[in-house]
């Protein structure tokens, strides 16, 4: 559960070491603060509500892997810091785009419909042995998204009795930390690279 922040923890200059080190309270307050204004930079460069949506989610998910990276230049450098990256980000999706849907008209000029087999004994039994490393709560949230729902991040917070913004930051960091156990495991070969197909079409 998302406990309320202390001081230093809603100082936004304080966030970064605090993310460093882990702390669940810190990266709620990240995503708490810069999730609307994401969006919102992302919508006023011309981007769909749902794609503004997406992306700054995806940001969210980014900052886990490059926050060690920000050296603090004094008050006020960690959000300078925090929108450079998101511009990049942006550019980044900019330049996949244009590609991505190209392939997209190609594929379905070209081919039909991939069918998708349901997943075998062994990987079924292989994700639930991976979903039991992670913690209950964690688990719950996965479970919620990405097998019983999908349920909104709103509406997860609110059945877990969360913020939405900890329930974002949880479920990218629990799904990356998943990712990483199935990767490792030869049965899950084929759910892995299907999971990738699906990530690089956009999540919801």
């Amino acid at each position: 559960m998302c406990r309320t922040p202390s001081k230093a923890e809603t100082d936004i200059d304080a966030l970064p070491e605090l993310m460093v080190q882990g702390s669940e309270e810190a990266w709620c307050a990240f995503a708490e603060e810069f999730l609307p204004r994401f969006r919102g930079f992302f919508v006023r460069q011309g981007l769909g509500v749902a794609e503004a949506e997406d992306l700054a989610v995806t940001c969210v998910d980014h900052f886990v892997e490059v926050i060690h990276k920000f050296t603090s230049r004094g008050p006020g450098s960690f959000e300078k810091w925090v929108f450079r990256v998101v511009q990049r980000v942006l550019a980044d999706w900019a330049r996949r785009r244009p590609r991505e849907a190209q392939l997209d008209d190609a594929e379905g000029v070209s081919e039909p419909a991939k069918v998708i087999s349901p997943p075998d004994e062994p990987t079924i039994v292989a994700v639930r042995e991976a979903m039991q490393q992670l913690d209950e709560l964690n688990r719950e949230i996965i479970s919620l998204r990405a097998m019983y729902g999908p349920y909104s991040f709103a509406e997860i917070g609110e059945i877990l009795d969360i913020s939405e913004g900890n329930a974002r930051v949880r479920y990218y960091r629990a799904r990356k930390q998943l990712r990483r156990l199935l990767e490792a495991d030869p049965r899950c070969a084929e759910l892995v690279a299907q999971d990738q197909v699906e990530e690089k079409g956009g999540g919801t």
